[in-house]
């Protein structure tokens, strides 16, 4: 297990919506305390990295054929929907290479089993060009036997640092297929506690067993990095934007940094599909210099011996799953679903948007491609001046 412990939080971006306490980078209020001595926007992050030693070999996958635009430059929902299917049959039982079919279907060997599902090779190749700045002709990086999983206690565990061949061979391996998540357009049910009150807020994410790619090999931007998709959750007492008779009184404070108490809540704000991108450097320099402290699973830095940055952002995911909206909370802090409306997402806050979601061409590989909305980053490491790096 390996630890970042008090990181630094050099980019927290708040303007794609209002009022703008609606995003947020810090840990919610209930679990501030138990971070101290560090804020509430230094959270812990804990990590296990597993390494694949089986001779299937299952990781080594080959690259698929890059996205790149239909001959009318548009495709919509439905006819990617319809080209992926034909495709799908077309293709069925010959193992072509680079296929959406190909692409949809991830096997992984005995003991690994990715939750939630890696993303596509092509959304990959997608972020990788217009939101990663990944500078090598392989945006999506390239295959690793190496796994990572995030966990919100030093008592969780992924099991063994290595898999071996042993336990490789006790049964098939594990097929795991895109297409049997069940996709839908409404808006997904809270999180709730056994008494039917609302779950907790959750400001980050904890993937289990994600594949690590290596990207940039050989230049100083080399990292290996993955990232995936969760529901980012806080709580609020207000949704309401501020405007011209309210600017002078601000942001409900109850609300700043981390939302407020859940028994103080009217509201539960959710950003679904929200992306968790994590980057581990390995060619940073020695100019670049880990934050000073104890190397401790619970003091600064932490125990991870590497540069890294956490980045949470809106860019990507499934347009057919991709919402940010709130739901009423009552006195009994019971959420009302019947109390329901959308919030506002700027994905093209402060950079242009690429591919907008609403009118994506599928083509391309992903969606809400770019560099702006809101988005959050930590990282554990300083520069040659001493201050923090805010890479995305």
């Amino acid at each position: 297990m390996s630890t970042v412990v008090g990181p630094e939080n050099p980019v927290t971006v708040t303007g794609c919506t209002q009022p703008l306490t609606l995003w947020t980078c810090s840990l919610p209020k209930e679990q501030q305390a138990a971070n101290e001595p560090y804020k509430a926007n230094q959270p812990k992050f804990i990590m296990q990295i597993q390494y694949d030693n089986s001779t299937k070999q299952l990781w080594n996958v080959k690259d698929a054929v890059p996205p790149h635009p239909t001959s009318n430059g548009q495709e919509t929902l439905e006819t990617g929907a319809e080209r992926a299917n034909e495709t799908a049959n077309a293709n069925k039982g010959n193992g072509t290479d680079g296929s959406l079919a190909a692409r949809d279907v991830q096997t992984f060997d005995e003991g690994f089993a990715p939750n939630p599902l890696p993303p596509s090779f092509q959304e990959m190749w997608f972020l990788g060009n217009t939101t990663d700045g990944i500078v090598s002709d392989r945006k999506a990086g390239e295959p690793t036997p190496f796994f990572i999983s995030f966990f919100d206690s030093l008592n969780q565990t992924a099991g063994p640092n290595m898999l071996p061949e042993a336990l490789a061979r006790r049964g098939s391996e594990n097929t795991l297929n895109a297409r049997d998540v069940n996709l839908t357009g409404s808006l997904p049910p809270p999180d709730l506690n056994p008494d039917g009150t609302g779950a907790a807020a959750k400001l980050l994410a904890y993937p289990f067993q994600q594949p690590l790619r290596l990207f940039d090999r050989g230049l100083p931007t080399e990292h290996y990095g993955f990232y995936s998709y969760y529901n980012k959750t806080l709580y609020v007492k207000s949704v309401t934007p501020l405007n011209e008779n309210t600017a002078d009184q601000g942001n409900v404070p109850a609300d700043k940094d981390g939302g407020c108490l859940e028994t103080e809540a009217n509201f539960l704000i959710t950003w679904t599909q929200t992306r968790f991108h994590v980057q581990i450097w390995t060619r940073m320099g020695n100019g670049t210099n880990l934050l000073q402290g104890a190397p401790d699973n619970s003091t600064r830095p932490g125990t991870m011996p590497y540069a890294v940055t956490v980045s949470v952002d809106t860019h990507g995911g499934d347009y057919s799953k991709k919402a940010s909206f709130y739901y009423g909370v009552d006195d009994r802090q019971h959420i009302n679903r019947t109390n329901t409306k959308l919030i506002s997402n700027d994905v093209g806050f402060d950079s242009p948007r690429i591919n907008p979601g609403f009118s994506a061409d599928l083509s391309l590989g992903g969606i809400d491609g770019g560099t702006g909305g809101c988005r959050c980053s930590w990282v554990n490491f300083l520069n040659e001046n001493g201050k923090t790096l805010g890479i995305s």
